[in-house]
């Protein structure tokens, strides 16, 4: 990443910059996650996941990566908008849930004094009109040993392979696909720096051989993009 420093903070430029990785730096999203906060400190932007319907449904299956995060970790600490949604889950026994939006809210006086081993940022940057002052906001604010963040790859397979039916399958609610140059531009405007990139896999069809291979040959095709951030 130190070749690139000076591109990514601005002081060179080029209308061609090469930024490349190793082709091996591939891994599943939650799983890395999950390995992350084993008894550590965790604080969890974006846990509700929309809402509450898509939430039980995934506490059923086990997939609710809040919870997943909650099993593993020494404490987890939740920050999300939905109001309505967190006081359901408060409901139902969970704890430590904080309504702040901390792009115009006070944030909570507890929560920054708290040092927390990891903050993870899972599929949120996505969804937020400013990524470089959300993330300048949480470094100014909060006491942590590195950020885990994961957004959408615009160079994923699908999206290419949509291209040929001139459409594009997006959520609605997202204001940006990701390259790895400018989600780690983000990072750096923000004061931040990247530690290490990956590209994350879904779970693959074993009897899909060929997606199989286009995927872990050249991860850039993967669906998503894995920062470790200090």
């Amino acid at each position: 990443m130190d070749k690139y420093y000076d591109y990514l903070n601005g002081t060179k430029y080029t209308n061609c910059l090469n930024y490349t990785f190793k082709s091996n730096n591939y891994l599943n999203r939650i799983e890395f996650i999950i390995g992350r906060c084993k008894n550590k400190t965790v604080l969890h932007f974006g846990f509700v996941d929309h809402n509450f319907d898509t939430i039980n449904s995934k506490i059923n299956s086990d997939t609710w990566l809040h919870k997943k995060i909650m099993d593993v970790s020494n404490k987890v600490y939740g920050i999300d908008i939905i109001q309505k949604e967190i006081v359901k889950l408060r409901k139902k026994g969970y704890s430590n849930l904080y309504c702040v939006n901390i792009l115009k809210d006070k944030i909570p006086t507890k929560l920054k004094k708290i040092y927390f081993d990891e903050i993870v940022l899972g599929k949120i940057l996505e969804h937020i009109n400013n990524p470089v002052r959300f993330l300048s906001i949480i470094k100014k604010n909060f006491k942590f040993k590195e950020i885990i963040i994961t957004v959408p790859n615009a160079f994923y397979i699908g999206n290419f392979l949509n291209c040929f039916r001139n459409t594009e399958c997006v959520n609605s609610d997202h204001r940006y696909w990701f390259t790895p140059y400018t989600i780690s531009k983000n990072v750096y405007l923000s004061g931040l720096s990247v530690k290490k990139m990956f590209f994350s896999y879904n779970r693959l069809n074993k009897y899909n051989l060929i997606l199989r291979f286009i995927k872990f040959k050249f991860p850039f095709l993967n669906s998503t993009i894995v920062l470790l951030v200090k």
